[in-house]
């Protein structure tokens, strides 16, 4: 009966470092996010939600932006974000009009005269 005893503890704790290691894992996902987009001066305000809101609303009506159809329906995009001071280029994934991934995949800094 001990036995069963450590080994559901055992399977719990298992769980919850699961948890823990997922929650950590998208909070640095966040953080990256985070970090590429205020590169290129778009922060989390009204601003700039507007900006990427706009982006990712012309991301999904410019059929030019489709990379690829994937297998399961849902559609590959990808689409440059403009900042005041810089550009980053994202991959989107589309299931219909309904957004399911974001993936930034490098930022520019825009030189000003």
């Amino acid at each position: 009966m001990k036995a069963d005893s450590q080994s559901n503890h055992d399977k719990i704790i298992a769980e919850e470092n699961q948890e823990s290691n997922q929650y950590h894992k998208r909070s640095l996902e966040t953080d990256d996010l985070q970090r590429k987009v205020n590169s290129i001066g778009i922060y989390d305000n009204e601003n700039g939600k507007k900006i990427i809101l706009d982006a990712l609303s012309r991301t999904l009506n410019d059929k030019t932006s489709i990379k690829e159809s994937l297998r399961d329906g849902r559609t590959l995009r990808e689409s440059l974000l403009v900042g005041p001071q810089g550009v980053l280029k994202m991959e989107t994934i589309w299931d219909g009009e309904k957004l399911i991934t974001v993936k930034i995949l490098g930022s520019k800094k825009v030189k000003r005269v």
